[in-house]
């Protein structure tokens, strides 16, 4: 009796043992009570830093612009519990990604170009990753939301503050007013395009949230970048197509979702074909969409004579020698410092094998989000239209690397939106687990104390 007692009462003391530490339950209490961190608001400010760091055009080397980023993401990881540091987690493809980029020193034409590009972008891939493991989705998504909501506006105060100047450079570019407080307009046309899509999705605004999406919408149109107005209705419609699917039952839903997907790339492909210049012509802009296809074909030459491995990470066009140099001599009328192009400035720096990489990050990126869209669809599709919006983007211009942090950001958040959706669910399913157990101790404790 004593010892089928005790037996019990060890089953029950190891059944809640395990109960208390299942990784599930775990993520689903921090998910409803809030995350336990003694302070949360340096994982704020190196969102914050980051962000800034991505658009303002600050002078200095990489280590200097990583300076306040490393230090409050340090400061937060001092004053942040062990366990909960353990809930950061890295897409394997893109641990994978920095390997390779690791690698890439081995023959890269500017070694030392290429450890100062390691250094800022990985170093903000890491701050970004971190800050929102430890943050939580709920946490990162107010904390970038105000942040799209800052940026909106100061735009808006800015060319209102210098209506007379190049401020907010709606043709050319100039170095005076939101080219320094942004970098560049195109850099601008990314920020609106991020915003809409994030507006689309940000339930937390109510009815004012259909004016946030007008007010980037009109920044976005104000820049006259037409491919980021492109890759914008087709993140509108990846988003509204993925939230409608929802509707239908399992079979259906993933066709129009893979249709979706497929029909994106597809529009991907024929921009990236000679029928683009067509389009571009009828939307008022020049054929050579701005000199981009002079670019393109001066560079596809170098690019298919280091295919696989390409001229390493960053070293392409700061390097005395090799493509940089050569193609600046060719084009002649302005300097080039990228390809203006993501596909192919990704052969030409990481080579077809890195490309593949970032792909196959891309796609788990989507798969996570897709997975998370039965219990938060407005969250999920947010993450699968910035990223089909950036892919459409990518055509135009250099997003990925360069913009690793940002990419991310929207890795990581699909991380936490899957652990945020399924963790309840999974750590009900233990509770209900264990309880059963429990029952059939106290049951078979029942039936031997009746005998």
């Amino acid at each position: 009796m004593t010892g089928s007692a005790t037996s019990r009462s060890d089953s029950r003391h190891r059944t809640s043992s395990k109960s208390q530490h299942h990784p599930a339950l775990l993520a689903a209490r921090t998910e409803r009570s809030g995350l336990e961190v003694p302070f949360v608001w340096p994982f704020q400010v190196t969102i914050v830093v980051t962000f800034l760091t991505s658009f303002v055009a600050l002078p200095g080397p990489p280590v200097v612009r990583i300076v306040p980023t490393a230090f409050f993401l340090g400061l937060g990881l001092l004053l942040t519990p062990k366990d909960i540091i353990g809930r950061v987690r890295f897409d394997p493809a893109f641990v994978l990604l920095v390997v390779w980029c690791v690698t890439s020193l081995g023959w890269s034409i500017d070694r030392g170009q290429t450890v100062q590009q390691l250094f800022r972008e990985f170093s903000r891939v890491l701050a970004v990753s971190v800050a929102v493991g430890v943050l939580g989705y709920e946490r990162t998504r107010r904390t970038l939301g105000g942040l799209m909501q800052v940026a909106v506006v100061a735009a808006f105060v800015w060319w209102a503050a210098f209506p007379g100047t190049s401020s907010l450079p709606l043709s050319g570019d100039s170095e005076t007013g939101l080219r320094v407080f942004f970098g560049h307009k195109n850099t601008l046309a990314k920020v609106a395009l991020l915003a809409v899509l994030f507006f689309m999705s940000d339930k937390r605004l109510g009815r004012k949230r259909v004016l946030w999406v007008i007010a980037a919408g009109v920044l976005l149109r104000f820049t006259t970048a037409t491919t980021a107005l492109l890759a914008a209705v087709l993140g509108a419609a990846v988003f509204a197509i993925f939230i409608f699917s929802e509707r239908l039952d399992r079979r259906g839903r993933t066709s129009l979702r893979v249709l979706t997907l497929f029909a994106g790339l597809m529009l991907v492909v024929a921009s990236l074909a000679s029928s683009v210049g067509s389009l571009i012509n009828a939307t008022g802009k020049d054929t050579t969409l701005t000199g981009r296809t002079e670019i393109w074909k001066i560079t596809l030459p170098f690019a298919r004579a280091e295919f696989a491995q390409g001229y390493g990470f960053g070293a392409v066009w700061e390097a005395s020698t090799g493509p940089g140099p050569e193609i600046n001599r060719e084009v002649g009328d302005f300097p080039v410092v990228d390809a203006h192009n993501t596909y192919l400035e990704q052969v030409l720096q990481i080579g077809g094998v890195g490309t593949a990489i970032m792909a196959a990050w891309a796609a788990s990126t989507v798969w996570r989000a897709s997975k998370a869209m039965s219990r938060r669809p407005s969250d999920g599709a947010w993450i699968v239209s910035s990223v089909a919006a950036l892919v459409l983007l990518g055509v135009s211009d250099a997003v990925f690397l360069g913009w690793l942090s940002w990419f991310a950001l929207l890795s990581s958040a699909s991380y936490q939106l899957v652990d945020a959706s399924g963790g309840v669910a999974a750590a009900t399913t233990a509770q209900l687990s264990d309880r059963s157990v429990s029952q059939r101790h106290r049951q078979q404790g029942r039936v031997r104390v009746s005998r």
